[in-house]
């Protein structure tokens, strides 16, 4: 059997993993986490292979791991099985010269000889490889995304990284995105919905947002806990993301950026009606900074 086959084969008996009785629960909180802060009615995009591939258990294991214990395999199926665990999912330019044609990196700027280049059919590439052997066997193609911008998706993400960055100088932008391969399918996911919007309601896509500074970091964490009306939601971006309601009515998500903190609103009125909330529940320990559109180019950019 080639290894393209089984490799193949491995990826489809992970998925039917998944489908087990015993990972229900394991699954619905791993959805949680992958669509949370996308808009309601957001096309979901790529989260079986996330799901399979990159998402760890609350007990760190994997859907990998389970699948070694459960199953006698061969020392090439053993061998997949570690290239997938530590598999690269990115966006490369496609590089061809005169004498070959590879990927690149676009943040690591790392160079890919590909076995299987046939299916590189655009520039840029979104794609998962795996090394196997001495060769990168590409496993994943994102289809759909043959028209994202390259720089728009390089901004995007080297924001979230920088982010992270400013509290640990030790973190490569390589490091980042192997742990967080979630902002590029969300990313994605935020492209598409944007898209769709633009196109089928004929109307631009806006977010309306406030931003805030924090007066005292400690007293505003405790009380944002606290406080019924904001729902924490995750932490996956080392930023803390929450959900503000009134009457059990979502009106904002809130992203909390060190010292700051962002309030994002679909419309205008939503967004008024949050900072009141805001200035009645958290008016001693926050100021109000600005308030701002942000649109598709802006949201793409990652401003």
């Amino acid at each position: 059997m080639g290894v393209e086959i089984k490799i193949e084969k491995i990826l489809d008996e992970l998925l039917l993993l998944t489908s087990e009785e015993k990972y229900s629960d394991e699954i619905k909180k791993a959805h949680n986490i992958y669509m949370k802060g996308m808009p309601e009615g957001t096309i979901e995009l790529g989260f079986n292979n996330w799901l399979i591939l990159d998402y760890k258990f609350g007990n760190n294991s994997s859907f990998i791991k389970e699948y070694r214990k459960k199953n006698d395999l061969d020392d090439e199926a053993l061998l997949i099985l570690k290239a997938l665990q530590n598999s690269t999912f990115s966006v490369f330019s496609v590089i061809e010269t005169e004498k070959r044609r590879f990927l690149k990196d676009i943040f690591t700027k790392k160079d890919y000889k590909i076995i299987n280049e046939e299916k590189i059919d655009r520039d840029p590439i979104i794609s998962r490889l795996i090394k196997f052997e001495k060769h990168y066997v590409i496993v994943d193609i994102i289809e759909k995304w043959a028209e994202s911008s390259e720089k728009g998706i390089q901004q995007a993400i080297l924001k979230k990284y920088n982010e992270v960055y400013s509290k640990n100088k030790s973190l490569t932008i390589g490091n980042f995105i192997q742990k967080n391969s979630i902002v590029i399918y969300k990313y994605l996911m935020i492209y598409k919905d944007v898209e769709i919007k633009s196109v089928f309601e004929d109307e631009e896509y806006y977010v309306h947002q406030s931003k805030y500074k924090i007066l005292d970091v400690d007293r505003f964490m405790s009380q944002i806990h606290e406080i019924g009306d904001f729902i924490f939601q995750t932490d996956e971006f080392e930023n803390e993301i929450f959900e503000l309601y009134d009457d059990n009515v979502l009106l904002a998500e809130i992203e909390v950026i060190n010292n700051v903190f962002n309030v994002e609103c679909r419309n205008k009125e939503d967004l008024d009606q949050s900072n009141l909330k805001l200035k009645t529940l958290l008016s001693d320990v926050v100021l109000k900074l600005k308030d701002e559109v942000l649109n598709i180019e802006d949201l793409i950019s990652g401003r």
